[in-house]
């Protein structure tokens, strides 16, 4: 994601491996971000006491668009139990909990915020079920890219607070 304050405008976007790309999209904790980030600057510069941006201004539009068109081409890759493999186009990495968690924590606050058409919540509900399926009897959430390197399945402080994150805007939302 780019973002310029001084010219107005941000950029976002997503690289899946395909031509001429010549690496994955992987779900390490930086790339989870792919998905907040732009969520968040939407909610800071357009409905926040911040707000760079007049009522009704095209940017946040756009944006939000941009948001949209993030979750969408992440939808094709969403297993049929709910989470991400580790680089999304790659079978053969593990399924890896932390995408699946931010995922569903997006659509939730965007939902929340009005940004974001309510089917897109079956879509996080999904997520959201195979994630609580991973959290053992300690409360430990288990297949995220594992700390410290984050290049195999594990646990991680990360994964634990965007656990916390998802369930609080999935209760948020539902009250």
């Amino acid at each position: 994601m780019l973002f310029s304050l001084n010219q107005n405008w941000v950029f976002t976007s997503a690289v899946i491996s395909a031509p001429p790309c010549a690496f994955h999209f992987s779900t390490k904790p930086s790339n989870s971000s792919m998905l907040i980030s732009p969520m968040m600057v939407l909610r800071i510069i357009s409905f926040s006491s911040f707000s760079m941006l007049d009522a009704g201004d095209s940017r946040a539009d756009a944006l939000t668009a941009d948001f949209a068109a993030l979750v969408e081409a992440m939808l094709p890759y969403q297993a049929d139990n709910g989470l991400f493999h580790d680089v999304l186009d790659d079978d053969r990495t593990f399924y890896e909990s932390e995408t699946a968690e931010m995922f569903a924590y997006t659509i939730y606050k965007m939902v929340s915020w009005k940004q974001m058409d309510d089917r897109y919540l079956a879509f996080a509900d999904r997520a959201r079920r195979a994630v609580t399926d991973k959290v053992d009897a300690d409360g430990i959430l288990h297949g995220c890219s594992g700390s410290p390197t984050f290049e195999r399945e594990g646990t991680s402080v990360e994964g634990q607070a965007h656990f916390i994150m998802m369930e609080a805007a999935a209760r948020a939302l539902r009250r």
